[in-house]
């Protein structure tokens, strides 16, 4: 419940800061929008926390033969993203730069 709450409460902020990084024209508008770029990175942040503790809350209940689905070592990105995520990461940022 906290944490969707949090994440409904980024969602918002994240649209705003998306249409006041697009008109930067003075040093105060600026300003503003590297403090929303650091409160959004806070409040990621605190979501990712959230996660993590309870990942950690769930261990004992979990079974032995999926409790190696709770270390860290476990690979994610490959249930999720195709095995080159980060190579797909850096075509977009160049792909943005550019554009």
């Amino acid at each position: 419940m906290i944490q969707k709450s949090l994440l409904k409460g980024i969602t918002p902020i994240t649209f705003a800061f998306d249409k006041m990084s697009q008109n930067e024209s003075d040093k105060e508008q600026k300003s503003m929008t590297e403090m929303i770029a650091y409160g959004v990175a806070l409040l990621a942040h605190g979501s990712h926390s959230l996660d993590v503790f309870r990942l950690h809350s769930f261990k004992g209940e979990i079974k032995e033969d999926s409790s190696s689905l709770c270390q860290g070592t476990y690979p994610v990105e490959g249930s999720f993203f195709e095995h080159n995520v980060q190579e797909k990461i850096k075509e977009i940022n160049e792909s943005l730069w550019v554009a």
